[in-house]
């Protein structure tokens, strides 16, 4: 496992993907499937500066570790932004039949795409903390 706290900053999201890209290929992604979740860490970061921290300076926790039993890896994102669901946000946009260019009040495609790109997603708020668990397995073949 290896962790790192990070400005909330978007000056600092090239530093934070290099951190999660080193992880993965580290632990047996290949160049296609990294790529593939630094676009779904990105898409989770840029919400977490933009949207958790909007008027406001904080950090991200960034925290690296690897799947058991199955392999693959785990990114936890812990900051102290606003309280988001992304999880619930994607249910009542389903929900109501629309898509996120349809319902303006909820915003774009960026929660699909790491819900769809990860294997899971799941989040938690913990003593006024966001967690944002992306997990994402190795495959074979």
């Amino acid at each position: 496992m290896v962790e790192k706290v990070f400005i909330a900053n978007i000056e600092y999201l090239h530093e934070m993907l290099g951190f999660i890209k080193s992880f993965c290929i580290e632990n047996g992604f290949d160049l296609n499937s990294m790529n593939k979740i630094a676009l779904a860490t990105e898409e989770a970061l840029v919400n977490i500066i933009h949207h958790g921290y909007k008027n406001k300076k904080g950090t991200i926790e960034i925290i690296c570790e690897k799947c058991t039993p199955q392999p693959g890896v785990k990114i936890v994102l812990k900051d102290k932004g606003v309280p988001f669901n992304p999880i619930e946000q994607v249910q009542k946009i389903k929900k109501n039949h629309k898509t996120p260019l349809e319902d303006s009040s909820i915003g774009g495609y960026g929660i699909f795409l790491y819900v769809e790109i990860m294997d899971e997603v799941e989040y938690k708020r913990i003593d006024d903390m966001n967690f944002l668990f992306l997990i994402k397995y190795l495959k074979n073949g």
